[in-house]
């Protein structure tokens, strides 16, 4: 994707080389795009992320730009993910906030971007460390942004994913009597429902009735001080 728009940059750089001083941030995102790809190939991922740090600062340079970037370094992950190698997951991650966040800033976000932004977040965090705190907080941002949405604001299918993607690891951990894990992630998904209704609500009785066997078993685990009772010598 990011050489797609490395040529279509170049192409773009030579039509407009005679108003460089007019257009200075726009050539110098597409320069810095140009740059990313190059330390790329390099596998120079320190110079990556510098590069993704003054591009934070550019005020020519479209989030979507960072996107790009960020799915990049996201497949060159999952490309190489037997080597041990972490340095695309950070960059991904970083260009992925980055784009994030100046979306977010923006006066008319494109939630578009942002629900695609926030499912490969997910996904990336995934790759590490399956239904971790890092995974956790990014389904909780999106909640976060979806409190402050009107209705047919936030992608109505991508709400959807989170809500019975939260709710299906919630159904995970409570089927090897992980109840906590599983009271946290289902709650997490009832409380984003509200931003789908009509169109889920029908499913809420059967999650309530499934959170409820779920608080159940969570209240009849033993606690630590009665395990370590029963491992006592008499």
């Amino acid at each position: 994707m990011l050489q797609i728009f490395v040529l279509q940059v170049h192409q773009s750089i030579l039509s407009k080389s005679s108003t460089i001083s007019a257009n200075n941030d726009t050539i110098e995102a597409h320069l810095s795009l140009i740059s990313f790809e190059v330390k790329r190939r390099l596998k120079d991922y320190k110079a990556q992320l510098d590069i993704i740090r003054h591009c934070s600062t550019l005020p020519g340079f479209h989030p979507k730009y960072f996107f790009s970037m960020g799915s990049t370094a996201y497949n060159n992950e999952a490309s190489e993910k037997n080597q041990s190698n972490n340095d695309n997951y950070e960059v991904a991650m970083a260009a992925f906030d980055a784009g994030l966040n100046i979306t977010l800033s923006s006066p008319l976000p494109d939630y578009g971007l942002v629900s695609a932004t926030i499912r490969t977040l997910i996904n990336l965090g995934d790759s590490k460390q399956r239904d971790g705190p890092k995974v956790m907080s990014f389904y909780r941002q999106a909640h976060q942004i979806l409190l402050g949405l009107g209705a047919d604001v936030y992608p109505k299918e991508e709400i959807q994913w989170l809500i019975s993607t939260a709710w299906n690891r919630g159904s995970l951990h409570a089927r090897f009597s992980r109840f906590t894990m599983a009271e946290k992630w289902m709650n997490l998904a009832l409380d984003m429902l509200k931003h789908i209704a009509p169109a889920m609500e029908a499913y809420r009785p059967l999650m309530m009735e499934n959170l409820s066997l779920v608080l159940k078993g969570k209240a009849d685990e033993p606690s630590p001080m009665d395990e370590w009772a029963n491992r006592l010598i008499y």
